[in-house]
């Protein structure tokens, strides 16, 4: 089974985008940087490079959900880093919260004012807008295609169950396990 890499792991690899490439490269002069002048010295440079990346993340979110993702940056970088920069990063959330889809099927001149689908999430009274992805197939080895036979029995029964979820890395297998079973004769119905 593939499993997603660590965001340290991520963080690691050579980045294309030059907004989060520059900040990456900032980032490593600032935690070489010796002595609080030299630090402070590249903190200014940091809040633009921060702001930059900041609004090229928000338009990759939309684009690519999963590419933003692995370009997070990592708790260990994170913490390294002045507050005022800090405060420019995305926010990592590890919470419940209720989640909202709607189905827009707009009239054809309308057709461009929505998205087809619309998703939500409230947590903590705040309302977030949601964009997904769905995550790599993973194959038994010599299957090169998801199976279309209709799960067993005993396979819809435990399909139904909650997914636990302690951390990502713990939940990342289950939530994978489940898409692999699904084919659009068998989708979840409530």
């Amino acid at each position: 089974m593939n499993f997603p890499s660590s965001q340290q792991g991520l963080w690691e690899q050579p980045v294309a985008e030059p907004e989060f490439a520059a900040f990456k490269e900032w980032t490593e002069r600032y935690r070489q940087a010796s002595g609080t002048e030299a630090k402070a010295g590249l903190e200014a440079e940091g809040l633009r490079i921060a702001r930059v990346r900041l609004t090229a993340l928000a338009d990759l979110i939309q684009s690519n959900p999963q590419r933003a993702l692995e370009l997070a940056v990592p708790f260990t970088v994170r913490t390294a880093l002045p507050v005022s920069v800090q405060a420019l990063l995305e926010e990592q959330v590890n919470t419940r919260g209720d989640y909202q889809v709607l189905a827009v099927l707009p009239s054809a001149e309308h057709r461009n004012w929505l998205p087809p689908v619309v998703r939500a999430a409230t947590i903590t009274g705040q309302q977030y807008e949601v964009f997904t992805y769905v995550g790599p197939w993973v194959l038994p080895p010599g299957q090169t295609s998801p199976s279309t036979a209709p799960p067993s029995r005993r396979a819809r029964r435990r399909r139904r169950r909650p997914i636990p979820c302690f951390n990502a890395r713990n939940c990342w297998p289950s939530v994978q396990a489940r898409l692999e079973s699904w084919t659009p004769a068998n989708w979840p119905r409530p």
